[in-house]
């Protein structure tokens, strides 16, 4: 009797935590089985000279050194965690005024029965105009937002990931005015905003797909929540209080609703504009989000106690998200302390040299695309990969618009799916989403996305353009 009343453990996959310490023992290992390499910097700078490759003794990281770098790997991730801090209390304040809700349960009214082929391309569009404007990391947190219209439309959580976190995350694969792209643009000394017409046409295509993708899985679940990837009884948020749908006033616009949203929106749209006419930085843009929760509190009538507990809520709710970003770094860490970085660079872009035609973009396209996943970094994976690769494409005819184009490309396409991404990983704990749910609802996204790349790059190329 005392057997058959002990409950059967069943297997989980680790948390994100847990990975993260894995994957930071799996690269110390590296350290002491792949060769050190090095490249020399031109006269004391940051850029490397590609020609000076050289092996040098193998410096191994052992994993308590590395974990002793922990909290100066937290700590060196300050401007990020400050900004997921401000945005999480912003967002916090947007939540508790009903503004979202509001809006959602107008537009269920109007549309009834077609709600969510109204709801989904909508929010997808504007994340995706949002993050191709001005995206940043800091931006996961509006998967909350969807956690509050997946549990109005019945959907399930991969619904409010796929809404919030991956159009903005794509839209940085081709997006005209993102940080990363401004930086190389300036390295390759490549004019601001160029080929703007094919990353808009390049954006429009991802987000047709993506919107078409995430709509139609929602709607499928919809219907039959037993279709969902997670499952019925883990895959959707429980109900919190009342139906809303019971309230005699449901789907009673509100102009003020409206307006708290569009502040929101218009910070981002302003600071995407003084970022690339004006060179603003993240603290115009922290200043921005800040205004625009103030502006919400005024229209919602908070007193200034319940407006700062609203943000405090709102800030504690990023406490854990913010930890996970010092493991990140010390992955990153134990590569460059090894010094295997630049081996796994030189190894691979090696091969990209023997290359031809247009395969040689493409090659380098997807070159970055593995380099991604292992270091996601957007800038800081730029200042590394361009100046080993400028003298390359200058040998072989690439251009530099192409060369551009195939690292950024890489770089955003491969964010949704790498393990080290902090805004994946972030996303997926606001959400409530685990890593292999991700992947088996994301791969067929991934791989479409990567072959419509392909064909941009090669006819690019090939066109000389």
């Amino acid at each position: 009797m005392k057997n058959q009343n002990i409950k059967k453990r069943k297997w989980a996959f680790p948390n994100s935590a847990i990975i993260m310490i894995v994957l930071i023992f799996i690269a110390c290992l590296l350290t002491y089985i792949l060769p050190a390499g090095k490249y020399e910097f031109v006269n004391g700078t940051s850029t490397i000279d590609p020609h000076s490759f050289h092996f040098i003794e193998n410096t191994p990281v052992n994993p308590l050194t590395a974990f002793l770098g922990l909290q100066n790997n937290i700590a060196s991730s300050g401007l990020v965690i400050s900004l997921l801090l401000i945005l999480g209390a912003t967002t916090e304040v947007l939540l508790y005024s009903g503004a979202i809700n509001s809006l959602i349960y107008t537009g269920i009214k109007n549309f009834k029965n077609r709600s969510i082929q109204f709801v989904v391309p909508m929010i997808y569009l504007l994340m995706s105009i949002l993050g191709a404007l001005c995206g940043n990391e800091s931006m996961m947190a509006y998967v909350a937002i969807g956690a509050v219209i997946c549990r109005v439309l019945k959907m399930d959580k991969l619904c409010a990931v796929g809404m919030f976190y991956l159009p903005y995350i794509t839209a940085q694969a081709a997006g005209p005015t993102t940080g990363m792209i401004l930086f190389m643009q300036e390295l390759l000394d490549v004019p601001p905003l160029s080929n703007a017409g094919i990353r808009m046409f390049l954006l429009v295509v991802f987000y047709l797909w993506g919107a078409f993708y995430v709509t139609r899985y929602a709607l499928k679940v919809n219907k039959n929540p037993s279709k969902s990837v997670l499952g019925i009884t883990e895959g959707f948020y429980p109900e919190e209080g009342n139906n809303p749908m019971d309230d005699p006033d449901f789907g009673k616009f509100e102009l003020k609703a409206l307006l708290s949203l569009l502040s929101v929106i218009l910070c981002y749209l302003i600071y995407g504009y003084g970022a690339s006419s004006y060179g603003w930085s993240w603290n115009h843009l922290t200043f921005l989000i800040l205004l625009s929760s103030v502006i919400i509190g005024i229209f919602y009538r908070m007193s200034p106690n319940e407006f700062v507990n609203v943000l405090l809520k709102g800030t504690s709710k990023m406490g854990g998200i913010c930890f996970l970003l010092g493991f990140a770094g010390t992955i990153t860490m134990v590569l460059k302390t090894g010094n295997i970085l630049h081996t796994i660079a030189y190894s691979v872009v090696t091969i990209i040299a023997d290359l031809g035609g247009g395969f040689v973009a493409i090659g380098m396209f997807l070159f970055n695309l593995i380099f991604n996943i292992i270091m996601p970094g957007g800038i800081t994976q730029a200042a590394l990969i361009l100046p080993i690769t400028i003298p390359i494409g200058d040998v072989i005819g690439l251009s530099r618009n192409i060369m551009s184009f195939s690292i950024q490309l890489g770089d955003g396409l491969t964010n949704c799916i790498t393990p080290l991404s902090m805004a994946l990983i972030g996303s997926l704990a606001i959400g409530d989403v685990s890593y292999p749910q991700w992947l088996k609802f994301i791969w067929k996204f991934v791989l479409t996305n990567i072959i419509i790349a392909c064909v941009a790059i090669f006819l690019m190329q090939i066109m000389g353009i």
